[in-house]
């Protein structure tokens, strides 16, 4: 099993913004994280999940977007993925 953690931080949102991030899994989506947001500011979208992964032929993806083009700030987001039981 695998803990992947996904955080987006996106800076300068402009009014009221839906920011997202998903994690896929061989192609198809396991996971999304939505945080709304409705300021001029910085914001996060945060997601942990715990999943099986075979190790040696599954392959992880993540992508994050937010709905009004706001700037990603990459210094501050990431995603990891750590093995936690075999």
């Amino acid at each position: 099993y695998y803990l992947i953690n996904i955080n987006a931080r996106f800076t300068g949102l402009s009014g009221t913004s839906n920011l997202m991030g998903s994690v896929y899994v061989n192609g198809t989506r396991t996971t999304i994280v939505q945080q709304q947001h409705a300021q001029t500011a910085d914001s996060s979208a945060t997601g942990v999940n715990l999943m099986y992964l075979n190790g040696s032929t599954d392959y992880v993806e993540c992508y994050v977007y937010t709905t009004n083009g706001d700037l990603l700030q990459t210094a501050y987001s990431f995603f990891q993925a750590h093995l936690v039981s075999v």
